[in-house]
């Protein structure tokens, strides 16, 4: 059980937003009729959902030990969002669906992925904790197979075990930003495209 993003995109043409990729019937249970195609594939980034509109951030706290500002809270879906979009999605939305947002690709290529920092938190043995510096990186003298420690719920702390922390750069900890770009720059110029999206468990 875990938590999905639903991402789809915008492109605007002749003064209007249209679908794309086309929408097409791809899968068997679309029964031959035309559905919306995800813009592209991008997995259970829950690193990356929480950058995008603050989503999961609870479960961020408790299992990676750290709080992202997003780049927007939740806006709800466009008003303007394309006439089959708005059909599609309001007639065939099922499940605990949430988050409902948008962003311009622009808007995720000018936010500042690399001079923005989240402090993670997690238990190292307490033999390396004075290796970790407030306010500082991950320290490289920090060895190779050594285990960091996240202390779940009804967890108890491993023993011997003390608390750090360190900074790592939005682009660091999301990991896949670039590649989100990059897949939704092959769709069009970061001023006409858009991207749709919300999530469900």
């Amino acid at each position: 059980m875990g938590t999905d993003i639903n991402l789809y995109a915008e492109i605007r043409r002749n003064g209007k937003w249209e679908p794309i990729p086309e929408p097409a019937a791809t899968a068997s249970w679309s029964k031959g009729k035309k559905v919306p195609i995800e813009c592209t594939e991008i997995g259970r980034s829950y690193e990356l959902f929480a950058d995008l509109a603050g989503v999961c951030q609870n479960n961020l706290r408790r299992t990676m030990y750290a709080v992202v500002e997003p780049i927007a809270e939740p806006r709800g879906l466009p008003e303007d969002m394309n006439d089959f979009y708005k059909k599609y999605f309001l007639e065939n939305e099922c499940g605990y669906c949430f988050g409902h947002s948008w962003l311009m690709l622009q808007e995720l290529i000018d936010y500042d992925w690399d001079n923005q920092f989240v402090t993670q938190w997690a238990y190292v043995k307490s033999q390396y904790a004075p290796l970790f510096q407030d306010g500082g990186l991950f320290p490289e003298e920090f060895p190779e197979g050594q285990s960091l420690y996240f202390v779940l719920p009804n967890r108890r702390q491993e023993p011997d075990t003390t608390e750090v922390s360190w900074i790592t750069s939005y682009r660091q900890y999301v990991g896949c930003s670039e590649y989100l770009i990059e897949e939704l720059l092959k769709l069009g110029s970061p001023n006409e495209i858009r991207v749709i999206f919300w999530f469900d468990a």
